[in-house]
């Protein structure tokens, strides 16, 4: 039996990075193998990234008891919130909707998307704590929320918070979960 109060199970996310992939992007293989072609590394982060789980259930209960009999499980929607401080071509096209069109000198102007564009994506989010490294690969994404305020003052950075939405992949899972962690490996 092991020891049920071990601190050296403690994760602490100290660093890490979060990437867009286009839909000819190659999945990764393992945690540690650096991303491919096609993948973008969308820069600075606020403060790493929050997974979200929403499982919906129906509770049956019975005439004789109180209690719950039987749980039906109706529906599980997954999302990635994370905040964004750098301000990319990436970063800046995906918090504003446009397509930038470049000048000259930098300069630059933009095209609204059409709401029938494709806003589906690839998406993978790394994280490290010292040898332990983790993982998450989305194979088809969509953003849920995109930034509803983009503050621009003098007292503090620009930033876009984003919601994705991980939608289901036929013939595949819908997420999958990389790392090298002993405590998780059980090796």
């Amino acid at each position: 039996m092991t020891n049920a109060l071990d601190p050296t199970q403690i994760r602490v996310g100290g660093t890490g990075a979060i990437w867009k992939g286009t839909s000819t992007a190659a999945a990764p293989t393992d945690s540690t193998t650096a991303w491919g072609a096609n993948w973008t590394n969308l820069g600075l982060a606020k403060d790493g990234f929050t997974a979200k789980n929403d499982l919906k259930t129906v509770q049956i209960n019975s005439w004789q008891v109180l209690d719950v009999v039987r749980l039906i499980r109706q529906s599980l929607t997954r999302s990635l919130a994370f905040e964004l401080q750098q301000t990319s071509l990436a970063v800046f096209q995906d918090a504003w909707a446009v397509t930038v069109v470049p000048g000259l000198a930098g300069l630059y102007t933009t095209t609204e998307l059409n709401p029938g564009d494709d806003q589906e994506f690839k998406l993978g989010l790394d994280w490290s704590d010292g040898t332990t490294t983790a993982r998450i690969y989305v194979p088809r994404a969509a953003y849920l929320t995109l930034p509803t305020a983009i503050k621009v003052n003098r007292s503090g950075e620009v930033s876009y918070a984003f919601e994705a939405l991980v939608l289901k992949t036929a013939g595949t899972d819908s997420i999958e979960l990389l790392g090298v962690d002993h405590a998780v490996s059980g090796v």
